[in-house]
């Protein structure tokens, strides 16, 4: 499910509900003041391509994408362009 900050950020950056599925499903979880943030680096990215897992093509859309969830919910979605910075515990 979506929230309409979402849709609206998935229209405004290009990014489609079919790459956002790839990196749910193949992403790495990192947790940021209290959401899951889901990305894909690129060392994995070519390891998928290695085992045709997904294309060139899509690779280049995940390259540098972000997911941020709470819970079932996606909050955001974006392009990352610097790291996020750790929650202190």
């Amino acid at each position: 499910m979506y929230t309409n900050h979402a849709l609206v950020r998935m229209q405004q950056r290009a990014i489609s509900q079919s790459t956002i599925e790839a990196l749910l499903e193949f992403g790495e979880i990192e947790f940021h003041r209290g959401c899951e943030v889901f990305s894909l680096r690129k060392s994995i990215c070519k390891k998928l391509i290695k085992l045709k897992i997904i294309s060139k093509s899509l690779f280049e859309k995940l390259n540098g994408t972000y997911v941020i969830m709470k819970g079932d919910l996606v909050i955001t979605v974006g392009h990352r362009y610097r790291r996020f910075k750790r929650s202190r515990k």
